[in-house]
């Protein structure tokens, strides 16, 4: 059961990144391009990925693949961030809440 709600929730943020493709493109960290492209592709992978682990088709290997993508998510959007700001307690935080991106950018962006 925990297995299928898990890939349930992974299909709902990938289908929020590809609804959301074009205005969270606007709105995106200035290191990274502002592309809608790169949001569909990732909310494809996500969707792609939550099918993989919802019918256990590959099920461990989709369960890594997004482990590391979203690794890959936080350490090339929020790192760079904190980096340039040490000394601020707002943006150490900011790692903390990959799951909501946007709530993060609305409520810490200077």
């Amino acid at each position: 059961m925990g297995r299928l709600l898990f890939s349930i929730a992974v299909f709902a943020f990938g289908v929020e990144h590809l609804v959301f493709a074009g205005s969270a493109a606007d709105s995106m960290f200035p290191w990274v391009l502002g592309l809608p492209a790169w949001n569909c592709a990732f909310g494809a992978l996500l969707v792609a990925l939550s099918i993989g682990i919802g019918i256990r088709r590959r099920a461990p290997l989709a369960a890594s693949v997004l482990g590391m993508a979203l690794f890959l998510y936080a350490l090339l959007l929020y790192v760079p961030r904190i980096a340039a700001h040490l000394r601020g307690p707002g943006r150490w935080t900011s790692i903390f809440g990959v799951g909501s991106p946007s709530l993060q950018q609305a409520s810490s962006w200077p």
